[in-house]
């Protein structure tokens, strides 16, 4: 028979549950909280996918409605022409604004504001108009939401970086005297005081 004898530091330890939540305590033999931290880890990203999913579903929703209801150029995909969809009900509206702007900024320096308006006025091809109040409503709901569900994902993705710290935090300096349990209301932190 072989015995294979494994030891590890708890700093070395410390440093796996940075790289995976709860690895290093599975390597010091606390099976039941690095099993937790590998679950929490799994739950995480399980739901990163879902709302990272969820916001490009409704991206892709709300390019598709503008191009419908507005008459927007499909083939624009960045977040500024889209964002000033949202805020202008036409874009001769927004070549309006572009100029008022240009005039209250470069004042009387007129080559400057040609150029200006030259280089971010829309264009014919990009141009669109909200007919319907009730469309243009639906179109910026759809913003909202969209927005919402990128903020969400990225909360939850911040939520990784934190049980990793988490993690690598009680295996390198608490980890004989914390357990953790993932229990049927929620999570159980028992702290030992020797």
């Amino acid at each position: 028979m072989i015995f294979l004898i494994f030891s590890i530091s708890k700093n070395l330890a410390g440093f796996y549950s940075l790289l995976v939540p709860g690895f290093g305590d599975i390597l010091l033999g606390n099976k039941d909280r690095g099993k937790n931290f590998i679950v929490v880890e799994g739950l995480i990203w399980t739901n990163y996918i879902i709302f990272n999913a969820l916001w490009n579903d409704v991206k892709s929703d709300y390019m598709k409605y503008a191009y419908l209801r507005a008459s927007s150029n499909p083939d624009r995909k960045d977040e500024d022409y889209y964002y000033a969809i949202e805020w202008f009900r036409s874009s001769d509206d927004y070549n309006e604004y572009i100029k008022e702007y240009a005039r209250y900024y470069y004042g009387d320096s007129i080559d400057e504001r040609k150029e200006f308006i030259e280089k971010n006025s829309i264009k014919e091809k990009d141009e669109w108009i909200w007919v319907e109040n009730k469309d243009f409503a639906r179109y910026i709901e759809l913003r909202k939401k969209s927005r919402s569900y990128f903020n969400i994902a990225r909360n939850i993705a911040s939520l990784a970086v934190v049980n990793r710290i988490l993690s690598f935090v009680i295996t390198s300096y608490f980890s004989d005297n914390i357990s953790i349990m993932i229990e049927k209301n929620g999570v159980r932190f028992v702290w030992k005081i020797d």
